[in-house]
């Protein structure tokens, strides 16, 4: 059954298809999936606002339009984490706040809080802004770098920093960093993979995985034991979080202040990295709004790092931000488990069935936005934004498991790209061409830049 794809009506009749064309035997559409994501993915909503595929022996079900996103986003207790990125994630992120299901996430959640409280933001950021100015001196101009390495450094420092200043050095900053790229291709490899038997092959890459999982869960355990040690309140997330009670008024336990970690140097690490090196290559591609960023950055900080107090007189550069979220959002697959049966898109759905869908998707849809694949920072101008459906926006996710960090992201990234871009030019090099890979992550493939003292 086709549809032309549409936006949020007041009373919405959305469509549903089974038969995506392209299935082949076994494999289900998992090669089209493995092979041509982005082509794919853009040719679902022409079938339908809810469409079955076929991954391998899986039926997964993928929610193509805003509108029946936001219904699986809002209902977290009916779409519960689970699915092919989760269940294949786990490993690696165990049962921590990004992964954990319904129940668990509610009672972790409200532990989790009181490390984003207000008051404590301004910190995080301050931090943020002093890595990157510390980075950046020691540029040098004409000097090529290979930026999503470069910010991927930064965004580690500022994570270790803000999450155990007291407990991290220089060497296991870098390791975390180096670690990151085994463990991403090894979660999208099984997350993709149509049979499981794939994966558990004694490959080199199975055993680059492993061994890096096992190398960051003792990173984490050596940073917790040196909290536990000292008592000592040393104003980031880590000493928050050692000093948290559960609802019974007992210490967290170990494993769960392990998942924790995990979770906070996982998500901050590799997303934030990845937007801001998106986000330079983006610039690079439209000098004109690369100058304006430039203007404000300049005027409103002059030499010195930005700070939180700059984030709300950095409108374009905060915009810039946002529209690169949008374009290249670095969580661009995300999967839920249905905990009961449940309509959507005026189809059954039964208990267990995997529900997908993909923030690149709905960023890309030209219904939704005008000229989708442009980079134009100030369509999130509030007079022209205001018109957009709900669940039209969704780098961060949304309903009850939106990310925790979404509003500490959004500012550190502003603040990070402010910092840079006040002194710097990041210039692309002839002829390259960078492209999105597909990992858990949405990454350039390769991203080298000349620097430009300005």
């Amino acid at each position: 059954m086709n549809a032309v794809p549409r936006t949020t009506e007041s009373v919405p009749e959305y469509t549903y298809c089974d038969k995506v064309p392209g299935q082949l035997p076994v494999l289900g559409h998992a090669a089209q999936f493995r092979f041509r994501p982005f082509e794919f993915l853009a040719s679902l909503p022409c079938h339908g606002d809810l469409v079955r595929i076929r991954m391998g022996p899986r039926s997964v079900y993928v929610a193509t339009h805003p509108g029946t996103v936001r219904q699986v986003v809002v209902d977290s207790r009916t779409y519960d984490k689970g699915g092919p990125v989760f269940e294949k994630a786990r490993y690696y992120l165990r049962d921590g706040l990004a992964t954990a299901t319904y129940e668990t996430h509610r009672r972790q959640r409200r532990t989790m809080n009181p490390l984003f409280h207000h008051d404590r933001l301004p910190l995080y950021v301050k931090v943020a802004g002093e890595v990157v100015a510390e980075a950046t001196d020691r540029w040098r101009d004409g000097q090529v770098v290979d930026v999503t390495d470069a910010m991927f450094a930064m965004t580690a420092k500022t994570t270790a920093l803000t999450l155990a200043s007291a407990a991290v050095d220089d060497a296991v900053i870098t390791e975390i960093s180096r670690l990151y790229a085994d463990i991403t291709e090894g979660v999208y490899t099984r997350t993709v993979a149509p049979f499981n038997l794939l994966t558990r092959l004694p490959t080199r890459a199975t055993q680059r995985y492993l061994g890096a999982c096992a190398r960051m869960w003792e990173i984490a355990d050596m940073v917790i034991d040196a909290y536990e040690e000292d008592q000592v309140d040393h104003g980031d997330m880590l000493s928050v979080l050692v000093a948290t009670a559960d609802d019974n008024g007992d210490p967290l336990p170990r494993e769960e202040l392990k998942d924790q970690v995990i979770i906070l140097i996982t998500g901050a690490v590799e997303t934030l990295g990845t937007a801001l090196a998106w986000t330079f290559q983006l610039l690079a591609e439209h000098p004109e709004l690369e100058q304006r960023a430039h203007d404000e950055a300049r005027a409103v900080l002059g030499d010195r790092p930005a700070t939180w107090d700059d984030v709300a007189e950095l409108p374009f550069t905060y915009r810039v931000v946002t529209e690169s979220l949008r374009i290249r959002p670095p969580t661009w697959m995300l999967t839920r488990q249905t905990t009961r049966p449940a309509t959507l898109a005026g189809h059954q759905l039964p208990a267990d069935a995997t529900v997908m869908f993909s923030p690149y998707m709905i960023h890309h849809r030209a219904d939704v936005y005008a000229e989708p694949e442009a980079f134009d920072p100030d369509r999130w101008l509030p007079e022209r934004s205001g018109e957009l459906p709900q669940g039209a926006f969704i780098p961060f996710g949304g309903g009850g498991r939106v990310c925790i960090a979404e509003r500490l992201s959004q500012a550190e990234a502003t603040v990070m790209v402010a910092t840079i871009i006040a002194r710097w030019r990041l210039r692309a090099l002839p002829n390259a061409q960078v492209q999105p890979v597909l990992r858990a992550i949405l990454r350039p493939n390769e991203l080298s830049m000349r620097l430009q003292r300005r």
